[in-house]
């Protein structure tokens, strides 16, 4: 098998409030005619509603080469069935406190996970294999994991605030074991490990999306950027053909490791007419690569189990780009291991950190032991760079290579080198008139060599839309508090320095800076 993969997944649901007039079977409809000229594998998740019309299940049911399983949004007929109240404005309801198993206590919870699994075996005989939604709390992971045995879930790309909902600083891409405290945080010791593989859909723009409403003046002339992603609705997206080849050239190429994977669909919530043109593309896509032997076609638990029999433990995970899909010299790269995560952007000026975060297995996510009683829901981890809740459109966030001479950011009109070092980790290096820089990222450690001159200078705006959580800094030890939660981060070469106005990382005398992130 090959370790590039691709999932062609839809889920489903059979009311749209927002739209009553929308026929929520067509797409549905064209998708599997679709599917079935070419012969393509897939998943559909069903909602607890869409469960329970035949309009639905008839189309799939007897289709072997779709997967069926469950997408574990609330609505009110699967709550009411549980002996639960319903509490939303609508059957199906989006705000987290009625929508999402976060909105109910743990042992509601239960209620709810065995209604739907209860509801799905009667009509297709089984047990469903895989979940999704949009968040998924690790408490009803865990559960599912133990009595029915799933092999894999979905929940949602990285965003920040969209729709209500924010997942934040966890694995960017690919795939991660989830600790049993915190969903959006990878285990990083089997003994807090839960054995189902969580994978993101929907995959977003990697140097762009992060930040996409701070302007990138140069590409699009002062306007904001739009969100990107790989749904088939989005027109400059999965719908836009240089889009769609270079997301894909990215994440099924050398430049994802160490393997890659795209999420291709629309869920049924749109209309037929507008995720056309995106589903046949992104299908044709999918089918040419498959036919070439590039890829895998592989469905939500066909994925989960590749990765159980390759990964017995989170991997460490990059995904690379050199230049933006319109050939723009703009790149990024996101390297994420059990211990943290972390961001470089580049352009044809210079090179930053834009976002660091830490995992930490006693993090606990908000909604672990008691349900939300807001509209919205926040998973995140914990932040030492943060280059978007910390900026403005003047200040960008990030921890810059500084010259103490100039007290300016090094500008060198040079493409840093992305290579592998031997342990699986990568190496960045770039040239400067001051002399060459390293950065080793490592599963554990982070190393930053530097010439004489040259420190680290993480820069943020205090007054931006999350705290900045620094609390102390001196010597070797950076200490902050997050949500209450107080972590530290430890140099085992040079030293920090927490000032007013921003964070110092200050090399040795060899000019040698080691975080310490096991």
């Amino acid at each position: 098998m090959s370790d590039r993969k691709i999932m062609l997944m839809t889920f489903l649901r059979s009311v749209e409030p927002r739209m009553p007039e929308l026929d929520m079977l067509k797409p549905l409809q064209h998708q599997v005619e679709e599917l079935k000229k070419r012969d393509l594998t897939a998943t559909f998740l069903f909602q607890y509603d869409a469960l329970s019309e035949d309009r639905f299940v008839d189309l799939v049911k007897n289709e072997p080469s779709f997967e069926k399983g469950l997408w574990l949004e609330t609505v009110q007929p699967q709550v009411e069935a549980a002996g639960l109240k319903w509490r939303g404005r609508f059957p199906w309801d989006w705000h987290a406190h009625c929508g999402f198993l976060v909105g109910y206590t743990p042992e509601e919870r239960i209620l709810l996970i065995d209604e739907a699994f209860s509801l799905f075996k009667k009509r297709f005989g089984y047990y469903p294999t895989a979940v999704g939604s949009w968040i998924i709390d690790a408490f009803s992971l865990r559960y599912m994991e133990r009595k029915y045995k799933i092999r894999a879930a979905a929940i949602c790309r990285e965003q920040w605030g969209m729709d209500g909902y924010s997942l934040w600083g966890g694995y960017y891409s690919q795939g991660y074991y989830p600790c049993d405290k915190n969903v959006l945080c990878p285990a990083a010791s089997l003994e807090h490990m839960i054995g189902v593989p969580v994978f993101r859909k929907s995959n977003s723009d990697p140097i762009y999306d992060y930040d996409f409403d701070l302007d990138y003046e140069k590409r699009h002339k002062g306007l904001r950027v739009p969100l990107t992603t790989m749904e088939a609705c989005c027109d400059h997206g999965g719908a836009d053909p240089t889009w769609v080849d270079w997301m894909l050239s990215i994440n099924q190429g050398p430049y994802a490791t160490p393997f890659g994977l795209v999420d291709i669909g629309q869920e049924n919530s749109f209309s037929w007419e507008s995720m056309e043109k995106g589903i046949l593309l992104d299908y044709e896509r999918a089918d040419t690569l498959r036919k070439a032997g590039k890829a895998d076609l592989v469905t939500l638990t066909q994925l989960g189990d590749w990765y159980r029999d390759n990964f017995k433990k989170t991997p460490c995970c990059c995904l690379y780009a050199d230049k933006d899909s319109e050939g723009t010299p703009r790149g990024t790269l996101w390297y994420q291991s059990p211990y943290y995560r972390v961001n470089f952007y580049f352009d044809d000026e210079r090179l930053w950190i834009r976002d660091m975060h830490l995992y930490d297995e006693s993090y606990e996510e908000r909604y672990l032991s008691k349900a939300t009683s807001g509209n919205t829901f926040c998973y995140d981890a914990l932040p030492v760079a943060e280059g978007r809740l910390w900026s403005d459109e003047e200040t960008r966030a990030g921890i810059y290579i500084w010259d103490r001479e100039t007290d300016a950011p090094v500008i060198e009109n040079s493409k840093p080198l992305i290579c592998d070092l031997p342990d699986k980790g990568k190496m960045i290096t770039k040239n400067t008139l001051k002399g060459k820089i390293i950065f080793e990222l490592r599963e554990n450690s982070l190393t930053v060599r530097l010439p004489k001159g040259l420190l680290l200078r993480n820069v943020y705006l205090k007054t931006g839309d999350e705290p900045v959580p620094f609390v102390s800094g001196e010597g070797n030890i950076l200490r902050a508090v997050h949500d209450g939660f107080a972590y530290s981060l430890k140099l085992s070469k040079g030293n920090v320095q927490l000032r007013d106005e921003d964070l110092l990382f200050v090399p040795d005398e060899e000019g040698v800076i080691c975080i310490d992130l096991s």
